[in-house]
């Protein structure tokens, strides 16, 4: 009996590993669909960044300011360094590291409106001329500005260099 007995075991065993086993096969398409239908949703309805800028207000054409050369600095922008003159004398030009600009630009405004409180003047603080030279690049003109605007003047004014600037530079 024991054969029979473990024969009849042996039957059932297999019968179960013989059952037909079932596909496991899903659709995905469906679920593809759904996917790109919600990624459309959220591209279409979300609000993108927008570019943060500084404001600039040009003068309006043919206003032009009243600033003496006393009360005017050139900063001559540089890749490594600014250099800078007061007045028109481009031969007095100096160096500053950008690391002393902020500091510089505070001192030189507070010294420009004493001079205008002791002669009288309209306390305008100094109207500085932005000059990018060739080795400069875009990032050192916006750090220039957001040094200005750091120091809290209001007066500037960005141009081209003169020739001669550039020549006094080179030397």
């Amino acid at each position: 009996m024991e054969t029979s007995s473990s024969s009849s075991s042996n039957r059932n065993a297999l019968k179960r590993n013989k059952q037909k086993k079932l596909s496991t096969h899903i659709d995905m398409t469906p679920m593809v669909d759904l996917a790109f239908l919600l990624v459309t949703f959220f591209i279409l309805t979300t609000s993108m960044a927008k570019p943060k800028a500084m404001q600039i207000v040009m003068p309006s054409e043919g206003n032009e300011s009243d600033s003496r050369s006393s009360e005017t600095l050139s900063l001559l922008i540089g890749h490594n360094a600014v250099s800078y003159y007061y007045g028109m004398d481009v031969f007095t030009h100096q160096e500053i590291r950008w690391s002393e600009l902020r500091e510089f630009l505070v001192k030189s405004n507070q010294r420009i409106r004493n001079l205008q409180r002791e002669k009288n003047w309209k306390e305008n603080g100094v109207m500085i001329l932005i000059k990018s030279m060739d080795d400069s690049k875009y990032g050192d003109l916006v750090n220039m500005l957001d040094e200005i605007k750091i120091a809290r003047i209001n007066s500037y004014a960005i141009m081209d260099p003169r020739p001669e600037e550039i020549a006094a530079i080179k030397k």
